[in-house]
């Protein structure tokens, strides 16, 4: 009688390697194509791709940013896709290869960098004299790299035979310093999304014009401005997912008896919340935005910070709790 477990674990083999080979090849097409236009009326237009983004960094004197966008964008997503091929060929002992893929589960989030970078780019610069307008190769390369996080999933599947860990329910779930943690971060959370986080501000001729940030409304704004793409990802990746985070969170730390699958829910959010990514773009692209007009900034800024850091701290903390 045919193994049926080892037939799927070839199926789910296959597959993985599939979406990593589309992946790299989705990943390199992007590489090449341009990802933002920047427009005024005193000036030429200008478009960038992700390594002339990079480039314009370093050329301005921020070497650091420029590195840590470099890193992030172009080096982490493709060590990624070749630690996934080495996983899939077996390289290493089972135990490496099931903490390789649990390393890259949680970091993979990071390669999104770039994309947010650009959506707060597209927000922030609308100011009538002074346009930023999303490309192709943005929505390529956010393709690439949900596709790599989507590998990573089938990968450690086929890895861990198709077994799930059971998060289990242990005291430090529900101790009193866990709940402080969870509690704070949800609150620190719901003020980040609900305060001005920059205001941006240019003058023509003798006549000031503002734009002020913050994430629903300026989602909002993009999504009526045929930047679609880009609202939805600050409303599902930044916005969605860490607000149902916080309130799965705060379940599990208040009410007793929550379901196994609540807690993999969880598990699976800290995954694609990517708060901190887009709080890391934000101190990025403040510092770009203040060399090309007059940026201020507010107290949603240092909210989304606050929230970022609660938020993964919380996360670490819930991980810990229930690891058997």
């Amino acid at each position: 009688m045919p193994d049926r477990s080892s037939s799927t674990g070839d199926g789910t083999r296959v597959l993985a390697a599939t979406a990593v080979i589309v992946s790299a090849v989705t990943l390199a097409v992007s590489l090449a194509l341009p990802t933002v236009t920047f427009d005024t009326i005193v000036s030429l237009e200008e478009t960038y791709s992700i390594y002339g983004g990079i480039e314009s960094l370093w050329n301005d004197g921020n070497t650091i940013l420029a590195t840590i966008v470099f890193l992030f964008s172009i080096v982490f997503p493709v060590a990624k896709l070749l630690s996934l091929s080495a996983v899939l060929l077996r390289r290493g002992t089972h135990a490496a290869r099931r903490t390789a893929v649990g390393w890259l589960e949680r970091l993979g989030k990071w390669s999104m960098l770039d994309v947010f970078i650009i959506s707060i780019f597209v927000g922030a610069i609308r100011l009538g004299i002074a346009e930023a307008t999303s490309r192709p190769g943005i929505y390529v390369f956010a393709t690439a790299i949900a596709l790599s996080m989507i590998s990573t999933v089938l990968v450690g599947r086929w890895v861990s035979g198709g077994r799930r860990r059971d998060p289990a329910e242990t005291p430090a779930l529900h101790s009193w310093p866990a709940r402080a943690l969870t509690t704070i971060a949800a609150a620190t959370l719901a003020l980040a999304f609900s305060t001005t986080i920059l205001q941006v501000e240019r003058t023509f001729l003798v006549f000031p014009i503002v734009n002020r940030i913050d994430l629903p409304n300026t989602a909002w704004d993009m999504a009526q401005n045929r930047e679609v793409f880009l609202a939805l990802t600050l409303g599902l990746l930044v916005m969605g997912t860490s607000a149902l985070r916080a309130l799965v969170l705060l379940r599990l730390r208040w009410l007793p008896g929550g379901r196994i699958a609540t807690r993999r829910l969880a598990l699976t959010l800290d995954e694609w919340a990517m708060l901190d990514v887009f709080g890391l773009g934000l101190l990025i692209t403040y510092v770009k935005l203040a060399e090309l007009t007059t940026t201020t900034l507010l107290p949603g800024f240092w909210w989304v910070i606050a929230a970022a850091v609660l938020a993964q701290a919380d996360a670490w903390l819930f991980r810990r709790s229930v690891t058997r």
